[in-house]
């Protein structure tokens, strides 16, 4: 076997220095990345596992100021029907655990004194889309003289046949001169009256 040179032996040592370095960066490089990206890992389960600070719930029906609102987390039915501006006049929340925790995308519905509850009044974004809604958030009371057809059908008992039957009515009679004469309506009998009473006038 040829001897090496004193020249070659180092060339080979330098070469099997910048070798061993280029390996090591690499390791460097690759534990950097590794470290980095579990930490990017961590910091997004954190903020999934953060309480958020705040709930945005729906609020409708016999409220004063039935739409979105938003609440501090924990919060509960009652917190949610005061921040709507309180129950109106002939609210049943007999039917409401006020005590409840409410959550967020819920919605939570106050009925009316003697209104059919045929289905829950706190709702998930499942059943909200399943739900009857309308473009724009109903205020109550509404004038029987001026309530579009959508304002109509907002009322418990009252459909599209039937809020069409009280706009043919007003506009063959020049409106309604009292709320009872909505009672003169096709389909509006004292049961329904008794309960969109309180949501009328003119």
């Amino acid at each position: 076997m040829k001897n090496l040179s004193r020249s070659e032996i180092l060339g080979i040592t330098v070469f099997s220095i910048l070798v061993v370095v280029w390996i090591a960066t690499v390791a460097m490089d690759m534990i950097a990345y590794n470290i980095s990206k579990n930490d990017s890992a961590l910091a997004a389960d954190l903020d999934a596992d953060k309480t958020p600070e705040t709930i945005l719930v729906h609020v409708a029906g016999a409220v004063a100021n039935p739409g979105l609102i938003e609440l501090p987390y924990e919060s509960r039915v009652t917190d949610a029907i005061k921040t709507a501006g309180g129950t109106i006049e002939n609210a049943d929340t007999s039917f409401l655990n006020l005590a409840e925790n409410i959550f967020d995308g819920q919605k939570l519905y106050v009925p009316i004194k003697g209104e059919k509850i045929d289905s829950p009044l706190i709702t998930n974004d499942e059943s909200i889309k399943a739900a009857r809604s309308t473009s724009r958030e109903v205020r109550f009371p509404i004038n029987l003289n001026t309530a579009s057809k959508e304002e109509l059908t907002a009322l418990p008992g009252v459909g599209d046949i039937r809020a069409q039957d009280i706009i043919d009515y007003r506009t063959r009679n020049s409106g309604f001169k009292k709320k009872t004469e909505i009672m003169s309506v096709k389909g509006i009998a004292e049961g329904t009256y008794a309960k969109i009473k309180d949501l009328i006038y003119i």
